[in-house]
């Protein structure tokens, strides 16, 4: 039998297990954020900030951003799409092939919709957001596209420095 108890007050005890705990809690917490997944969703959204930071320059001169290629898919697009809209008050229009009910609730906003949802004229919000594969030309004319993502055919790198936005297509 361990005598330790009986060598320390009820305080002291109280003290040692509240440390303990503690030390553990601090030592799960420092494996979950020096692991490998942790820094890559760290950089993720770090990568999600820029794209943001990217659609607030093209929403002032109200342009879209084009995307060219596979290289520019699982990016955060959308993810930043959806949150520069909820961050700002815009619908967002996705593709037609995407949950839109599921990202609803994934992002708890509920201005997400599809461009038949446009077409059918159900959204009171006239200023939208639209996500790569929505073609502009089929959004009618009463909605406002502040900015977003385009495809583009071909090659291209996307550049962002000093507050600027620079396309070069390869």
């Amino acid at each position: 039998m361990n005598n330790k108890n009986f060598d320390t007050t009820p305080i002291e005890n109280f003290v040692n297990a509240f440390r303990d705990m503690v030390l553990s809690v601090y030592d799960k917490f420092y494996d979950i954020v020096s692991s490998e997944e942790f820094q890559s969703l760290l950089e993720r959204q770090e990568q999600i900030n820029q794209l943001i930071d990217v659609l607030r320059e093209c929403a002032i001169t109200r342009n879209l951003i084009p995307t060219y290629g596979e290289e520019y898919r699982g990016l955060g697009k959308t993810t930043a799409l959806i949150e520069f809209a909820k961050e700002y008050g815009f619908s967002a229009i996705v593709h037609i092939g995407e949950d839109v009910e599921g990202l609803r609730e994934v992002f708890e906003y509920d201005d997400i919709y599809t461009i038949k949802d446009l077409i059918c004229d159900i959204i009171d919000n006239k200023k939208l957001v639209i996500d790569e594969g929505v073609n502009r030309f089929e959004i009618p004319k009463m909605y406002e596209v502040i900015t977003g993502f385009e495809n583009h055919k071909g090659k291209g790198i996307f550049l962002h420095d000093n507050c600027r936005v620079r396309f070069i297509q390869l």
